[in-house]
């Protein structure tokens, strides 16, 4: 099994920033081979390019990110990033944004990391204790919707109140890690992507708000799946990305491309 691949630590950065300089920060995690073997059920073929392929569009629009694929993602080193993003918040409260990005297998109420699950539960009480302006939060596994249901129920106090949530699926769907070898990334993730380029920003203004870009992944991860659905004889699953989200966040600018 293949357990080395790069890991990326945040980067210090080199230039003064000015006290009100608003940041954004991302960890990207991405993980195929698995240490645990309940969640070999299927191959996964694309979900560290995920996370790779994220960071470069992050980089390119002047993110600090953090990259984590393989047996990296795992609790103890997954929570290690966390603690270092809430400490980088609390520099410049209210003003900086985070953004979280899974790729992997996903079960009800979880993401399944290298060595076990980790529950969405206790993702968003981790992000819940950031000083972040904003907190926007990509998963692309299956039933990642479960996660946008817990985070409807929640306790306020266990839920960031600027915290923006967009799942691959509903609870109860699949999504898709592109075994036709076409686009080499999971079907969500490659509308993420299109989407932070460019092709998101409906109005032109060189920046891709949430739900811009919300609704382009949308779009374009439903038409694909009925495309593919009609040359496969009905064998590839149709799911929907879902947006859980305050209003007042809709609006909100992830990037500038």
């Amino acid at each position: 099994m293949r357990k080395v691949i790069t890991s990326i630590v945040f980067a210090v950065l080199l230039l003064p920033l000015t006290a009100t300089a608003q940041k954004t920060y991302a960890l990207l995690l991405g993980v195929q081979e698995y240490d645990n073997p309940e969640f070999d059920i299927s191959n996964l073929q694309n979900t560290s390019k995920d996370a790779k392929a994220l960071k470069k569009v992050f980089d390119k629009a002047g993110v600090t990110s953090a990259l984590l694929t393989g047996n990296y993602v795992s609790r103890e080193t997954v929570e290690k990033k966390l603690t270092q993003l809430t400490e980088l918040t609390r520099r410049h409260p209210d003003k900086d944004d985070v953004i979280f990005f899974f790729s992997g297998h996903g079960t009800d109420g979880a993401m399944c990391f290298w060595d076990g699950k980790y529950g969405y539960a206790d993702l968003f009480e981790r992000l819940a204790a950031m000083r972040a302006r904003n907190i926007f939060v990509f998963v692309d596994a299956c039933h990642s919707g479960t996660g946008g249901q817990l985070m409807i129920g929640a306790p306020v106090s266990k839920v960031h109140p600027r915290m923006a949530f967009i799942s691959a699926t509903r609870s109860d769907e699949n999504s898709i890690d592109d075994s036709f070898l076409i686009l080499t990334h999971g079907w969500f993730t490659q509308a993420l992507i299109k989407g932070l380029r460019g092709l998101g920003d409906k109005n032109s203004d060189k920046q891709v708000t949430l739900m811009e870009l919300y609704n382009y992944v949308y779009n374009d991860v439903t038409a694909r799946c009925s495309r593919y659905r009609m040359v496969s004889d009905g064998k590839v699953n149709v799911f929907h990305p879902q947006l859980f989200a305050p209003g007042g966040m809709h609006d909100e600018k992830i990037l500038k491309w």
